[in-house]
C-alpha cells in the first residue's frame, strides 16, 4: 500500500509540476511539490520508506527538471531519511508540526542542494533568499495539506469498515 501511495503521488507532483511550468517557467523556484511527497512517506516512521521516497521523488524531480541527475535524487534521500528518523522520535499527529518539518526539511534540502551544486559544477546557479523562503512555506504547506488528506480518508476508510462489518436488523 505504501508504494501505491508513493506512485500516486509521484504522479500528482509530476502532473502539477508540469501545470506550474506551462503557467509560468519559473514556477519550480518558489514551489516544490515533489519534497512533500517525500515528507509524509517519511512521517510513517520507516528509515527505509523515508529513504527510497526520498530517492524516487528525488530521482523523479531530477528527471522532470532536467537538471543533474542525481543531484535531488541524493538529497531527496538524505531528507527522506532525516525526517523518518525525526518522527521516530517525536510524536507528529498535528497539523501545525507537519508545517514545521515541512519548512526544516525544505531549508535542509535546499542547503543539501546548494551545497552539493557547489561542489560538482564550476558555477552553481544564484539563490534568492525570498525564493529559498517562498519554496520552503510552499512545501510546508503542502505537507500539511496531504497529512491532513491523508488522515481524514484512513478515518474515513476505518469508519466505513467498520460499519460494513455489522449486521443489519429491520
Amino acid at each position: 500500500m505504501p508504494i501505491v501511495r508513493l506512485l500516486l503521488g509521484l504522479a500528482a507532483a509530476l502532473v502539477l509540476h508540469f501545470v506550474g511550468i506551462g503557467i509560468n517557467p519559473s514556477f519550480p523556484r518558489y514551489v516544490d511539490f515533489f519534497l512533500p511527497v517525500a515528507v509524509v512517506m517519511a512521517l510513517g516512521g520507516s528509515s527505509l520508506g523515508g529513504l527510497l521516497g526520498g530517492l524516487a521523488t528525488g530521482l523523479t524531480q531530477d528527471a522532470a527538471s532536467g537538471g543533474l541527475l542525481g543531484l535531488h535524487g541524493l538529497a531527496g534521500t538524505i531528507t527522506g531519511y532525516a525526517v523518518a528518523r525525526l518522527s521516530q522520535r517525536l510524536v507528529l499527529r498535528r497539523s501545525t508540526s507537519v508545517l514545521g518539518i515541512g519548512v526544516v526539511a525544505s531549508l535542509g534540502h535546499q542547503g543539501l542542494l546548494f551545497g552539493t551544486a557547489s561542489l560538482l559544477l564550476p558555477q552553481p546557479a544564484d539563490v534568492e533568499a525570498w525564493s529559498v523562503i517562498a519554496r520552503a512555506l510552499s512545501v510546508g504547506a503542502i505537507s500539511m495539506l496531504v497529512h491532513i488528506a491523508t488522515a481524514r480518508y484512513q478515518a474515513f476508510a476505518e469508519n466505513r469498515q467498520r460499519n460494513t462489518g455489522r449486521l443489519r436488523m429491520p
